[in-house]
C-alpha cells in the first residue's frame, strides 16, 4: 500500500491511497487499486515519486467559492505588530 498525503500546518487536506494488486497490467506494469476506486498501472523501475505523482494526479480538487474565507488576510508590513 502507498499513500500520499498532503498536510497544512500538520492538518491533512488531501489523501489518496492505492493497493498493490499483485498483478500485471497486459502492456506492462504493476496494477494499483486507489482508495477512490480508479485504477492506476505504473511501473515499478519509474520508482515511488513517479507513483506519487500518479496518485496526487487521481484527486479533483474543489474549487473555493469567491465568497469563502481563505483563512488569510493581507497587512501592510509597517502595521504587521499592531495586527498581532
Amino acid at each position: 500500500m502507498i499513500s500520499v498525503i498532503i498536510s497544512i500546518n500538520g492538518n491533512p487536506i488531501m489523501a489518496r491511497s492505492a493497493v498493490n494488486q499483485q498483478r500485471t497490467a497486459p502492456g506492462g506494469g504493476t496494477v494499483y487499486h486507489c482508495d477512490d476506486g480508479q485504477t492506476i498501472i505504473h511501473d515499478p523501475g519509474d520508482g515511488a515519486v513517479a507513483l506519487a505523482h500518479k496518485l496526487l494526479d487521481t484527486i479533483q480538487e474543489k474549487p473555493r467559492e469567491p465568497s469563502e474565507p481563505t483563512g488569510f488576510r493581507l497587512v501592510p508590513k509597517d502595521q504587521e505588530e499592531e495586527s498581532k
